[in-house]
């Protein structure tokens, strides 16, 4: 399903090229002359490849204009620009590998289109904080500092996963979320198209490229705990019930003997599901999921913590076999082998409210870059073990 929301999104991406192509002037075909192209019947007969292209770019025009007729307009649709005298929002974030702040206020202005949207069709209730200001982002290397400026007032908000917000919102009562997930509500295909692969993020483990195997069983591992139930269990245990009061349990990573040893760093930048204690130890979800792994794969797990901006450096320099998380959709890889009439086959069921929507995103946003976000070259990723939706957090007035 991931997979056909994220390719629906390249998809429309096509659509708006084409539309820009077009440009509102374009010609009525009901009321426009017939062309006179008249052609010998010998040159005909002596021309049978060029009759069967013709026929083809027929057929491809025809496919084409059945999918822009869900637009609302023959022309270019772009997001409207910031206002330069509403006030500027200053979000926190924390790092992302291979995006730059400038890139990532883009992604925030196109996550308040979509959020804005999604408000209107009841998937979220609330308002985005970002007015029609500028948006500056700001990047931090862990949560604790970022969580600092946002009290002294050097941020407007701050930017998380709605399990991280909700954590914060229950360990600092003077913290607001003006954004939540309707977990109730009917789900368009928009709303799900935009939780897989904008407002909403997978986290996978990373490692090396030269480390594929070690990857393929983690992978293996990640299956079988999905399909015995044991990752939910652990959600519910580590996660969910943490966010509603609970704290997070100390689980050790039991030893095994005659096997290997790899090291994976952890951050304490995304509570509860990256936890670390106020002693520097990592507990809770983090923990359940290696010990599990461990025995799984047969290998001695020994646990690491690091700033969340060092994950890459910690792979690199070989402190560590693999990071914890890192932001990850694989379903945008995976359609960069679908056809072009594949793609645009998945582009129906949104309304004409919706492609305007995505137009406007996709002339701020490049949907592409989601493939490779924080996944620096040398590195490769697992599946996801877990998804959120990213949410902001700001000090109550």
């Amino acid at each position: 399903m991931k997979t056909k929301l994220i390719a629906l999104l390249l998809a429309l991406a096509m659509c708006c090229s084409l539309l820009t192509a077009c440009g509102s002037g374009g010609t009525d075909t009901a009321d426009a002359p017939e062309a006179q192209s008249p052609v010998s019947s010998e040159a005909a007969a002596d021309a049978p490849e060029e009759a069967a292209d013709t026929a083809d770019a027929a057929a491809s025009a025809s496919m084409e204009e059945a999918t822009l007729l869900s637009a609302p307009a023959q022309e270019a649709v772009t997001a409207p620009e910031p206002d330069p005298n509403a006030p500027e929002a200053k979000v926190g974030m924390l790092s992302i590998l291979n995006l730059s702040e400038e890139d990532a206020a883009q992604m925030l202005r196109a996550r308040k289109l979509a959020t804005t949207q999604l408000v209107k069709e009841g998937t979220y209730e609330g308002e985005n904080p970002d007015k029609n200001g500028p948006i500056t982002v700001v990047y931090y290397d862990s949560l604790e500092s970022m969580l600092m400026a946002l009290k002294a007032g050097q941020l407007t908000s701050i930017n998380v996963t709605e399990s991280v917000a909700d954590y914060l919102l229950l360990k600092n009562p003077d913290l607001a979320k003006p954004l939540s997930h309707n977990d109730g509500a009917e789900h368009s295909t928009f709303a799900e198209m935009m939780e897989s692969g904008l407002v909403g993020e997978g986290y996978a483990f990373m490692m090396m490229e030269d480390h594929a195997a070690l990857r393929d069983e983690f992978d293996k591992a990640l299956d079988d705990m999905k399909e015995d139930g044991t990752l939910d269990r652990l959600i519910q245990e580590q996660i969910t019930d943490v966010m509603q009061g609970k704290e997070p349990t100390e689980i050790e990573v039991p030893p095994l003997s005659d096997a290997e040893t790899i090291t994976v760093a952890v951050t304490g930048a995304l509570p509860p599901m990256d936890y670390v204690s106020s002693i520097g130890m990592p507990v809770g979800f983090s923990t359940a999921v290696l010990a599990e792994i461990s025995q799984r794969i047969h290998k001695n797990i020994s646990i690491s913590v690091i700033d969340s901006g060092a994950r890459a450096s910690a792979l690199a320099s070989g402190r560590a076999d693999v990071v914890f998380w890192t932001r990850t959709s694989t379903a945008a890889s995976e359609v960069k082998a679908m056809s072009e009439e594949e793609r645009y086959a998945l582009s129906e069921g949104l309304t004409d409210e919706e492609v305007t929507v995505i137009q406007q995103i996709n002339s701020i946003y490049d949907f592409t870059t989601i493939a490779d976000m924080d996944i620096p070259q040398g590195t490769i990723v697992t599946q996801p073990y877990y998804t959120g939706y990213n949410l902001p957090v700001l000090v109550q007035q």
